[in-house]
C-alpha cells in the first residue's frame, strides 16, 4: 500500500471513529431527554418538571453546614426523578438562627418543597420565640452528634475546673468564648456543664473569629469548642474534665442534626424520606465525615427523634 493511501485510510477510519463518538453522545442525550420526558409524563406535571428542594441551614460553618453540603450531593444522585436542583439556603443574617426559622415559615405558608437542618440553637431560639417548629413540622431523622468540650491555654495556670471557679471566687472576673450568641446555647454550657456562675464570668460570642482563636491569642480564658478543634491543637491547649450529671451531660453535651419535613412535603411521602436518610446515614461518604470530624453516627427514626426533640425542649425550657 502506497503512503498517500494509508494516509487516506487513516483519515477515514479517524473520520468514522468520529462520527461515530458524536452520534453516542447524541445517542446518550436523548436517552436522557426521554428518561426525563418519561419520568415527568409519569408524575403527570409537563408544566413544572421539577421542583427544586431547599436545605434550609443556619451556620455556614457547623455540623449543619458540612451535612448540608454532602446531604445535597446525595439527593441529586438519589432524588432527581423528584426534587432538581437541590438548593443550600444559608440563613444566618440574625446570629441567634432567627432568620432560618422566619424562613422556615415563609417556606410553610408557600406550601414549598424543603428540609430543615434542625439544630439545638435553632430549638433554643424556637423555645425563646414561643413556638414549636415540632408541632408544625414532621422529625425524618437524626443523624449524628458532635460532643463539645472546654479548653483552656496550657500556660494559663487552670488545669481544672476547680481552679476556674477558685478564681472566680477569688474575685477574678473570667472570660469566656463561644460560638453561639450571648445568652445562648453555649452560654447555659458554662454554667450547666461547667459550673460557672453566671455573675462570674463575662462571654465573648466568636462572630468574626473563633473560640479556639480566642484563647489563643489571650482575648478569653477559656472555651466551649468541638472536640475536633481541641485535638487540633493539642499542643497548645488542655482539656478540661467536666463532672456534671449525666442528664446534664446528655443534654447539653453536644450538638445534634436532626432532619425535619414539612408535614405535606409536595411530591413525596414519608416512607420516601425515611428510607433515602436512613440510606445516606449508612453512606460510606456520611461515615468517613463522621469518622473525620469525631462525630457520633447516631442515626435515629422519625418516632425516636420526635421523643428525642420532646426531651430536648423540655429540658432547654426548664433552663431558661
Amino acid at each position: 500500500m502506497k503512503p498517500s493511501q494509508k494516509i487516506a485510510l487513516l483519515l477515514a477510519m479517524g473520520l468514522s471513529l468520529s462520527l461515530y463518538g458524536c452520534s453516542q453522545q447524541k445517542a446518550g442525550v436523548n436517552s436522557a431527554r426521554k428518561t426525563i420526558r418519561l419520568n415527568d409524563e409519569k408524575r403527570g406535571n409537563l408544566t413544572r418538571p421539577r421542583l427544586a428542594l431547599d436545605l434550609i441551614t443556619y451556620r455556614e460553618t457547623d455540623i449543619a453546614a458540612t451535612a448540608a453540603s454532602i446531604l445535597s450531593v446525595h439527593l441529586e444522585e438519589t432524588a432527581t426523578e423528584l426534587f432538581m436542583p437541590v438548593n443550600i439556603r444559608w440563613k444566618n443574617e440574625h446570629a441567634s438562627g432567627r432568620e432560618a426559622l422566619f424562613y422556615t415559615q415563609t417556606m410553610l405558608r408557600e406550601q414549598r418543597g424543603f428540609l430543615l437542618l434542625y439544630t439545638p440553637e435553632l430549638m433554643l431560639q424556637d423555645i425563646r420565640d414561643r413556638r414549636n417548629l415540632e408541632q408544625e413540622m414532621v422529625p425524618v431523622a437524626m443523624l449524628a452528634r458532635e460532643p463539645i468540650c472546654f479548653v483552656v491555654r496550657t500556660q494559663s495556670g487552670f488545669g481544672t475546673v476547680q481552679d476556674l471557679q477558685d478564681a472566680i471566687r477569688g474575685g477574678q472576673k473570667l472570660c469566656v468564648a463561644g460560638s453561639t450568641v450571648s445568652g445562648g446555647l453555649d452560654t447555659l454550657r458554662f454554667i450547666h456543664l461547667l459550673g460557672l456562675p453566671e455573675d462570674g464570668f463575662t462571654y465573648l460570642p466568636c462572630t468574626d473569629t473563633t473560640p479556639v482563636h480566642a484563647v489563643l491569642s489571650g482575648q478569653a480564658d477559656v472555651a466551649c469548642v468541638p472536640i475536633l478543634q481541641a485535638m487540633n491543637h493539642v499542643d497548645k491547649l488542655r482539656r478540661l474534665t467536666v463532672s456534671a450529671a449525666h442528664e446534664t451531660q446528655l443534654q447539653l453535651g453536644s450538638n445534634w442534626l436532626c432532619i425535619l419535613a414539612p408535614a405535606q412535603l409536595p411530591d413525596s411521602n414519608p416512607d420516601f424520606w425515611y428510607n433515602t436518610f436512613l440510606e445516606f446515614s449508612n453512606s460510606l461518604l456520611w461515615k468517613r465525615y463522621c469518622s473525620e470530624n469525631c462525630w457520633i453516627n447516631t442515626y435515629l427514626s422519625a418516632d425516636e427523634v420526635r421523643l428525642f426533640l420532646e426531651s430536648q425542649r423540655a429540658y432547654l425550657s426548664s433552663l431558661l
